[in-house]
């Protein structure tokens, strides 16, 4: 506990606020290959030229979000990229094209690339040096257990609950874009 109260009060609330977000996000994130690939019928090419959308988008965009963040701050910089991050799972209900689903796959890669890096730039501007390494030990403890909670939840949704108008897999969509919503309003406020 002394580590932690050591750490300040503005760490342990970005850890908060990372942790209460992270099992909306990962609700999803297993299932999506599964999606992509047994329901979508996408081939390995289609599926990695979507991936690699989102990856080029957010090396596209990390000058912007850093330019941003150092003429604005990293709490604006987590405010708006955190108001993108829902749109990512809710777009891919709307339609099965790739051409669509790149837009949501683009957007998520632009709206990570900010967060990321607003979130990686908090913990070195708020902690001491000598507390960096217990800092970023506790920000992916937190992570990996907010991982773990979103996929379990994912799972028991997938496994346990019947929708006979929707997948599934796109009701799980919905349900995290819904808690993404939710999370990031309460969150970021």
């Amino acid at each position: 506990y002394g580590e932690i109260r050591e750490l300040g009060m503005l760490s342990v609330c970005l850890f908060f606020f990372l942790m209460i977000r992270r099992p909306p996000r990962s609700t999803l994130f297993p299932y999506t290959t599964l999606f992509r690939s047994e329901y979508l019928n996408f081939s390995y090419t289609t599926f990695m030229i979507l991936n690699i959308t989102g990856t080029l988008a957010a090396l596209l965009f990390l000058p912007f979000w850093g330019r941003f963040s150092d003429k604005y701050g990293n709490k604006k910089t987590l405010l708006i990229s955190s108001i993108l991050i829902p749109f990512f799972p809710f777009l891919w209900l709307f339609s099965s094209s790739p051409y669509f689903l790149a837009i949501p796959q683009f957007i998520g890669g632009l709206a990570w690339a900010g967060f990321n890096l607003a979130a990686g730039n908090f913990i070195y501007d708020n902690v001491s040096v000598n507390r960096r390494g217990l800092c970023v030990a506790y920000y992916s403890i937190l992570i990996g257990v907010g991982i773990f909670i979103g996929a379990t939840l994912g799972g028991l949704l997938t496994q346990y609950v019947k929708i006979p108008f929707m997948n599934v897999l796109l009701f799980v969509f919905l349900i995290s874009a819904i808690l993404r919503a939710i999370t990031d309003r309460k969150s970021v406020v």
